[in-house]
């Protein structure tokens, strides 16, 4: 693992991980600690390893598995300091669309709602306080999916909040001050559009 500095582009520091992680989901809790969640495992399937490296002294430790093997699967922070683990391939190579909240501090997972449609490689995005909005991505056939789903952090409810339009999928998701998403979406033609904070 190659410790870069952001500006200059110079090698700080290389550190050789006790196994390779390819595929896992990195998030960068501080500057000197990151987790990793899944990815594969020694032999090639998914693993539900969690762990945390901390890059200053650098040593690793083993945090909460996670509730199902997974590679390729997506964190977002959300609010509240949680961070949200989306979809990913399991050991059949399935693709799945639940949303698993993992609490840092308490060191659990929490299923907290499925998309109505699995995805890969979506965008991701906090909208307002209470809701995480997934736009685009692929299907497990790897077709571009156009239609952004919301969900709510608290309740867990699923929400379509755009309709479909064949052949489009979204590039990037953008939060704005006032709450609100701009989200650029790649198709024949390019659209850019807004999606409002929902009701609180």
């Amino acid at each position: 693992m190659d410790i870069m500095d952001a500006g200059s582009g110079a090698l700080l520091k290389r550190h050789v991980l006790p196994r390779p992680r390819r595929e896992a989901a990195w998030y960068a809790l501080t500057p000197s600690r990151l987790i990793a969640m899944g990815g594969l495992g020694p032999d090639g399937s998914p693993a539900a390893t969690l762990e945390h490296i901390y890059t200053d002294d650098f040593f690793v430790v083993p945090g909460t598995a996670l509730p199902t093997p997974l590679r390729l699967a997506q964190v977002h922070a959300l609010p509240g300091g949680q961070l949200g683990l989306l979809g990913g391939l399991d050991a059949k190579g399935t693709l799945g669309g639940e949303l698993r909240v993992y609490h840092p501090k308490e060191g659990f997972f929490l299923t907290l709602a499925t998309l109505k449609t699995p995805r890969s490689g979506a965008q991701l995005s906090t909208l307002g306080s209470s809701w995480l909005l997934v736009s685009g991505g692929r299907d497990a056939q790897g077709r571009t999916i156009a239609d952004v789903e919301r969900i709510h952090l608290d309740q867990g409810k699923v929400q379509s909040c755009r309709p479909a339009q064949p052949g489009v999928g979204a590039l990037a998701a953008l939060p704005l001050a006032e709450g609100s998403v701009m989200v650029l979406h790649c198709g024949p033609r390019q659209a850019v559009y807004r999606i409002p904070p929902p009701p609180q």
